[in-house]
Formats: C-alpha cells, sequence, structure tokens
C-alpha cells in the first residue's frame, strides 16, 4: 500500500507550486494551503462540518489518522488551538506535511510521524 503513494519527494513538488502560486517566500496562511491540502472528499467545507460536530476544545490533542499533507490538522491547531498529532503511511506525505506546517508556523500544535494505522504506536485513550 505505501508503494502506491509513490517514494519521490513530495517537498520538492509542493515547493514548485508553492513558487508558481507565488507563496515560496516567508510564512503561509494555512488557508492558502487548503486548496493544495484538503487532500480528501469535500475538502475544506468537509474538515470544518466533522471539527464542529466534535467540539474541539483549545487544550484537546487529536489524532489524525491518514494526515496526507496534513490539511485538516493544520487547519484544527489554527482554528481551535489544539494539538494534532498526525500518522500516514507514507513517509513523503508525513515529509511534506511537516515542511507545510514548517512554512504556515504552526509546529508547534502539530506532529507528524509515519505510522501504521493498524498498529498504532501510542497507548490507549
Amino acid at each position: 500500500m505505501k508503494g502506491h503513494y509513490g517514494t519521490a519527494d513530495l517537498r520538492v513538488r509542493i515547493r514548485e507550486a508553492l513558487q508558481q502560486a507565488g507563496l515560496d517566500k516567508g510564512t503561509v496562511d494555512w488557508s492558502k494551503l487548503a486548496p493544495l491540502d484538503q487532500f480528501h472528499v469535500r475538502g475544506l467545507d468537509a474538515t470544518k462540518e466533522f471539527a464542529k460536530g466534535i467540539g474541539i476544545e483549545p487544550h484537546s490533542a487529536i489524532l489524525d489518522v491518514g494526515c496526507g499533507l496534513g490539511g485538516p490538522a493544520r487547519f484544527l491547531a489554527a482554528t481551535y488551538g489544539c494539538h494534532v498529532t498526525g500518522i500516514d503511511l507514507s513517509q513523503p506525505f508525513v515529509d511534506a506535511a511537516q515542511m507545510l506546517s514548517d512554512r504556515a508556523d504552526l509546529s508547534s500544535r502539530l506532529t507528524f510521524q509515519q505510522a501504521n494505522a493498524l498498529d498504532l504506536p501510542f497507548a490507549d485513550a
């Protein structure tokens, strides 16, 4: 399954896309990344609806399983002030999620790591 998403360094492709969009300098607001990083059905609208429905508080610790490029995690951290840990099976996606979070100045509220959702590297609860 890991091979399906590729092993190439996505960061290079993302840097090129950011440059083409004029977002290659300085901090980038998370919302400017949404067209790129809301990598799921219905995009940002679905993320907003989901977040509203689960009652996130600033002290909440969220686990984003299959975080991809980290768009929903950045939205949650920026909007609710919570801490989000994102896991993905693909290390290139984890690396790209971290890079984009650094660019959005949200790294203090986000952690990304390569992990398998069927064998989580966390204690219960």
